[in-house]
């Protein structure tokens, strides 16, 4: 039994997407999220940089009595969880397999947009992951930098106008489409509406099931008698993660920090 923490990191608010599912699968954890919106956003920084937050945060988490970490980031796990593994010896898990892993479930995906930040689609590497997962399924890449300023800004306005602007050229040629972003996923409900006829993918499910292996497999479960408490940090404005999630986190319960932790 190990009643540390499951760290989950993002570069704002969209993990909190994930850690919802987690929170209420596993009522018996300590959770510790961290949302660094201080570097907010990670699509448009290098590797180098990004390598550099992700083992910071890594390095913060494991000094805050963390068992485990769960990137909840695309853009973080393409481009640090390397980086991480090797300053942190604690077991830290991304989410683009699981993604690219629950989307292979389904039999009838032929051909698939993948829309993500600039940092994820110019590391090639998730359309590597497909090619090597499901190379038999054709695969568009495309940018979609705004989308999550607008969601970390909470201006549901520009939502439709944005996601139509890159997908619209895409809606004939593919099946589905993969939301390589963990902020999208809180617009899911957008991309429903405007494409009902395209299945849309997402790794809340599959990182549940992650969560639930990993813990066993590395025999870090918590008690089951274990009072559980669960920590939100803001790496710079705890107010502004609050306002662009309240509508779909509930903060009641948890412990909320700000700043301390150093990128120098």
């Amino acid at each position: 039994m190990n009643n540390g923490y499951i760290g989950v990191v993002d570069s704002g608010v969209g993990g909190l997407d994930i850690l919802n599912v987690l929170v209420k699968a596993f009522p018996n954890e300590n959770f510790y999220y961290i949302g660094d919106n201080l570097n907010l956003p990670y699509g448009a920084k290098s590797k180098e940089q990004l390598e550099h937050y992700g083992i910071t945060l890594a390095k913060y988490l494991k000094n805050n009595n963390t068992k485990m970490i769960l990137i909840a980031c695309n853009t973080l796990s393409l481009n640090a969880i390397h980086a991480m593994r090797m300053h942190v010896d604690i077991p830290i898990y991304g989410i683009v397999r699981p993604t690219i892993k629950g989307m292979l479930n389904d039999n009838d995906i032929k051909s698939i947009l993948l829309i993500a930040t600039r940092a994820t689609i110019n590391s090639h590497r998730y359309v590597d992951f497909l090619n090597e997962l499901g190379p038999e399924i054709n695969v568009y890449d495309v940018a979609t930098p705004e989308l999550v300023d607008y969601i970390e800004a909470n201006k549901p306005e520009l939502y439709n106008v944005t996601i139509k602007k890159y997908v619209d050229a895409y809606q004939d040629k593919v099946d589905g489409i993969i939301l390589g972003c963990t902020h999208y996923p809180i617009i899911k409900d957008y991309f429903k509406k405007l494409y009902p006829h395209l299945k849309i993918f997402d790794a809340r499910e599959q990182m549940k099931q992650l969560c639930f292996e990993k813990l066993k497999e590395n025999n870090i479960v918590a008690s089951a008698n274990n009072k559980r408490e669960i920590i939100i940090h803001a790496t710079k404005s705890i107010i502004q993660l609050q306002n662009a999630s309240a509508h779909f986190f509930n903060y009641q319960d948890t412990i909320l920090k700000e700043g301390g932790i150093s990128f120098e």
